[in-house]
């Protein structure tokens, strides 16, 4: 028996316990509903207990012995916390309670109340299937069901049914039977037959047969109105011909009882053909067709079943679309047909060949041999009388006589008229049309005449002889050249050989622009089709358009290429089986030591190899190996794998291994310059490090002592402004970190960092791509300029293809140009030990005053975007007008404050949130919460105040040494929560202190968002993350959720495993958020 003792060690923790007492002496659980199984004991509790803002539904299950089994609620702390929350502890004391008033309560003197009818009815099925289920386990004997087959007056297809063991009982009623079967009533047909009709006191064979009736007989209850049949059919169930496929199937090769004009025979159900013959006479001017027509013809769906002897017959799907005709016709005429002599001709023609196979035909040859079509040779005769203008001729031959196709004079001999009509058809298919006055065919477009070429000529010649004039024999088909690919490398550049063969290289240019406009076909200047429907060219396209060829490198047959292209070349080679290819040995090597980094020889710096963990060695040997090969990349591993503490080992190695001193030049956030600084000075101190900070002068007399320095950290704000003091200085490496920073090509922050003067460039980031394909351009623009050619060109041949059309060729040939330069790992594949992470989202509904409010902004805003839309006036103005009202209604589903001063009400989000801390401090777990609005953030500051729960909070204006102060504090002391806002405190922060991440508000940028998050889900967290998304129900922010999926669809497409989007979409697109 439950006890309030054991009740309190369900509870999560002891402040839960006496929450969830409260809660029941304040009476907030209602509609209480406890059901008990009688058979096993096992109880089941519902209720809803109403909490500070919400209602919750809380389930509960307790075995017999009062030990709950599990339970349920859907409020935050339920998926956050081990044991009963207070909403279940509160029920949990609500039923003890209702238990011990149970057992006090007197015994009732007598029940006084009655069942109902159907509720009798319902607990006899019950009883009657044990019984039935213990009958038929206990006995051995089973019940025999056997069919009938019988046809009505009517000719209608049917069975009966007979029940029993030794001796049968036909089964007069069917309808009743059916109604004791699905009511397992035990019924009496007579002194040696009484069961209970349920399905497992038939025998095995029978069962099938039971199951068959039961399901034919309901549909014939559903279609066929069987209350209103005649008593006489009582005990038939007819046959549709789906119904006799399937119930021949169930007694294929087996014998059953046939009912002919009320004489039963035993036949034989099995597949085959029977053996049909038919005779053919001449009798004065007709002739008579004869045959022994079947004793039995049941047509199936598909198939038809044909009586013959003592077996009944299931014809081939071929037997019968041959045979069917011609018996049912045998039938209805008694086995007797008369044919006029002028209809021989089509008989002989049409029904003869179709059912000679099946059916023996004895006939008098000398009698029918006139009425047989004479032989048929069809010939084409085909010319070309000017340039694109083919003209054809068909005639039909029946030995010395020719006739023209299109002829309609009559013949006094049987001609093959079925041969001739399939010549017809196709001489339809392939040819133009066809010129009365001259009397030939013709075809003046060139892409019928390809297809006459490439596919015509085959298909014709199968049926007909094909002439043609050596002119017409000028017209070539020619196949897709094979060309072959000479690779050599020559210093920093690449040396690209053509081989056409005997394919003119002038015309290779034009034949790839067919190709790649899906042309079948590709017309030479002497007149020559090249066909172009097997895909050889593939690779030579895209190797042409990946590499920017002109038209005259192709037409020369040479061309050279920045060595850069080196991977790319190799990629495209390899993974295409026509374009042959030879590459020199140095171009091999190259790609072979790019390609086999793991097994590369290359080591980190002693002081780190205990430190790095393989897959950060990897990525230290990556950035080695391109940098010998003077190539730029994108090290783009998962937030939190350390792509700072890699780029530090090998700036290191740089300074180990040159004997001239370098300096290179580290560009990242302001928030993150102290960050890289420290991280320097921990891992690597003997790299010389300075930060260019402080005021205009401070900074520009750090910069006049760089070449002091082996490392020189800057923001990209502070590079900007200072660009002018660094003309002149010559970097061993740049280094951009966050390099999502330059997505946008035409900022300042962009242009400043691809001013700067270089011999290596690499970028860091875990997002390249947050909103369109431009930014990987732009990025790419930084490291290698030209790689992917100008942004007009990489908009032309991928941008708009990839997002526009969907273009999936155009998909993979930039992945196949970008993913040499781009290492990426997830923390999945290789950080098997990292805690995992669990994303759950929490909806708020709004209610009241906050919903009304919201409402009415929704319906001003829509209308104010519809009307710009239909008037025409709608610009790059108006998308940044349409961000301020999509920017105040997600204010709104926040907290209205944020747009009203005088809002004083609800507000639904921010009491989840409050709940959702509260729950989680009480349970000691540490909490990040990030919103955009940092207005928000100081009316959570307020609550928590309130609530008397310790907080850091850090915004834009908190100062960066303070950033690097707080974040250091949270890891170790016991501050609760950590208020930060997502644009300030989003990126290079290290608080694995937390294990519980709030996201307040939702960002159109998802990429924002999971970076946020990652500042606990990384190197160093020990315990599970579990990540709670904040969404107002029905509003904007939902919207925004199906955005960020979206969004990250196109990352995960480009790279191997943000208001910005609003300026991308369409007016339609931009209402379409709007709708309700």
């Amino acid at each position: 028996m439950i006890s309030l003792k054991s009740i309190s060690s369900l509870a999560s923790n002891k402040k839960t316990y006496e929450r969830g007492i409260e809660y029941y002496n304040e009476r907030r659980v209602s509609k209480l509903n406890i059901e008990t199984n009688p058979k096993n004991g096992i109880t089941k509790i519902y209720a809803e207990v109403k909490g500070d803002k919400f209602q919750y539904s809380v389930e509960a299950t307790l075995d017999a012995d009062g030990s709950l089994i599990d339970h349920y609620c859907d409020c935050p702390a339920f998926y956050s916390f081990d044991g009963c929350c207070k909403h279940t502890i509160a029920v949990l004391v609500q039923y003890y309670y209702i238990k011990m008033t149970e057992q006090s309560a007197p015994v009732p003197i007598k029940n006084v109340s009655e069942t109902d009818s159907a509720a009798r009815e319902m607990i006899n099925y019950y009883t009657n299937r044990i019984i039935a289920e213990t009958i038929s386990n206990s006995t051995a004997e089973k019940v025999h069901l056997v069919p009938k087959i019988r046809f009505d007056s009517f000719g209608r297809l049917a069975i009966e049914l007979s029940a029993g063991y030794d001796r049968m009982y036909v089964i007069k009623d069917l309808s009743k039977f059916y109604q004791d079967v699905l009511q397992g009533n035990v019924v009496e047909y007579g002194v040696k037959l009484k069961f209970l009709h349920n399905e497992n006191a038939f025998d095995t064979e029978s069962q099938k047969l039971l199951r068959f009736f039961m399901d034919k007989f309901r549909e014939a209850m559903a279609y066929s109105s069987l209350q209103h049949t005649h008593k006489s059919d009582k005990r038939c169930l007819f046959l549709s011909p789906e119904a006799f496929d399937r119930f021949f199937e169930i007694y294929k090769d087996k014998e059953v009882t046939v009912n002919f004009f009320g004489e039963n025979e035993t036949i034989l159900l099995k597949d085959g053909e029977p053996k049909l013959e038919l005779t053919i006479k001449q009798d004065k001017n007709n002739f008579k067709i004869q045959m022994e027509p079947p004793e039995l013809l049941i047509s199936g769906q598909e198939r038809q079943y044909i009586l013959s002897g003592d077996c009944l017959y299931r014809c081939s799907k071929e037997c019968t679309n041959a045979t069917g005709p011609i018996l049912q016709a045998m039938i209805k005429g008694d086995g007797e047909l008369k044919i006029a002599e002028s209809d021989m001709g089509s008989f002989c023609t049409s029904v003869v060949p179709e059912i000679r196979k099946f059916i023996k035909i004895n006939e008098d040859e000398n009698n029918l041999s006139r009425f047989f079509p004479k032989p048929l040779v069809s010939r084409l005769y085909l010319d070309i009388i000017s340039p694109g203008f083919i003209t054809g001729n068909l005639k039909f031959c029946y030995g010395d006589i020719e006739i023209d196709f299109m002829s309609d004079e009559k013949s006094n001999f049987q001609r093959d008229l079925k041969n001739e009509l399939i010549a017809q058809s196709l001489i339809k298919k392939f040819f133009e049309g066809y010129d009365p006055e001259h009397k030939f065919l013709f075809i003046r477009d060139d892409d019928r005449i390809f297809k006459l070429l490439s596919e015509g000529l085959d298909e014709m010649s199968q049926v007909m002889e094909i002439y043609t004039t050596a002119k017409f024999r000028t017209i070539n088909l020619q196949r897709t050249p094979q060309i072959s690919i000479g690779v050599r490398l020559r210093s920093n550049l690449i040396d690209l050989d053509f081989d056409t063969g005997d394919f003119p290289p002038e015309e290779l240019a034009a034949l790839l622009n067919s190709y790649r406009q899906r042309k079948k076909y590709h017309k030479l200047r002497d007149g020559t089709f090249v066909g172009l429907e097997n895909n050889s060219l593939s690779a030579l396209s895209q190797l042409a358009q990946g590499l920017g060829l002109k038209d005259e490198d192709l037409a020369r047959g040479s061309a050279t290429v920045a060595k850069y292209r080196a991977l790319y070349i190799d990629g495209i080679i390899k993974d295409s089986a026509q374009l042959k290819s030879k590459r020199d040995p140095a171009f091999k090597s190259m790609v072979r030591d790019i390609n086999d980094i793991s097994d590369s020889e290359i080591e980190p710096p002693e002081s780190l190899r205990n430190i790095l963990r393989n897959y950060q060695k990897t990525g230290f040997r990556w950035l080695k190996t391109m940098s010998r090969y003077g190539f730029g990349g994108v090290l783009a591993d998962d937030m939190g794998l350390g792509k700072t503490l890699q780029t530090i080992a090998f700036l290191l190695s740089v300074k180990e291994e040159q004997t001239e001193h370098t300096v290179s030049l580290i560009v990242c956030p302001a928030s993150l310059v102290l960050n890289w600084e420290n991280e320097i000075r921990h891992f690597a101190p003997q790299l010389s490090t300075v930060s260019i900070i402080g005021d205009a002068q401070q900074r520009a007399d750090l910069i006049s002592h760089i070449p002091e320095y082996d490392a020189v950290i800057t923001s990209y704000d502070l590079l900007k402004r200072d660009i002018e003091l660094y003309e002149g200085i010559e970097f061993y490496c740049q280094i951009i970190d966050e390099a999502q920073y330059i997505k946008n090509a035409a900022t300042q922050n962009a242009k400043a960092v691809k001013s700067i003067h270089s011999r290596q460039r690499f970028a860091l980031t875990g997002t390249p791509i947050e909103n369109s394909l431009a930014e990987i351009w732009s990025i790419f623009d930084f490291l290698m300029p030209g790689y992917l050619h100008s942004h007009s060109k990489f908009n032309q041949d991928f941008e708009t293809p990839i997002m526009k059309n969907d273009d999936q060729n155009a998909l993979a040939n930039l992945k196949k140009m970008l993913s040499p330069f781009i290492l990426r790992r997830l923390k999945s594949n290789v950080l098997k030990e990292l805690p995992p992470k669990t994303e759950t989202v929490l909806y708020a509904g709004l209610e009241g005053e906050q919903k009304r409010l919201y409402i009415a902004n929704l319906a001003k805003i829509r209308s104010q975007v519809s009307s710009q839309i239909k008037s025409g006036d709608f610009n790059a103005g108006s998308k940044v007008m349409i961000l301020a009202m999509l920017t105040r209604l997600r204010q709104l589903c926040c907290d209205p404050s944020l747009c009203y001063d005088d809002y004083h009400a609800e507000s639904a989000k921010l009491e989840l949130c409050l709940q959702l801390l509260e729950s989680s401090v009480q349970a000691g777990h540490k909490v990040l919460l990030f919103s955009q609005f940092t207005s928000m953030l100081s009316i959570i500051e307020e609550k928590l105040k309130q609530l008397n729960i310790s907080y850091y909070i850090l915004k834009g204006s908190t100062p960066k040494e303070e950033r690097s102060a707080l974040t250091q504090r949270f890891n170790t002391d016991d501050t609760n929560v950590f208020l930060i806002s997502l644009k300030a405190g989003g990126t290079g922060l290290n608080l694995t202190g937390a294990d519980i991440v709030i996201h307040y508000d939702p960002w159109w940028n998802i990429s924002a968002q999971n970076q946020a998050t990652d500042r606990a889900h990384r190197i160093g967290q020990r315990n599970s993350v579990q990540v709670y998304k904040l969404i107002a129900k029905d509003t904007i922010e939902e919207k925004i959720l199906k955005l960020q999926e979206d969004k990250s669809k196109l990352a995960d497409s480009v790279i191997s495993e943000g208001d910005g989007i609003i300026s991308k979409m369409s007016p339609e697109e931009i209402l379409a958020l709007f709708d309700e």
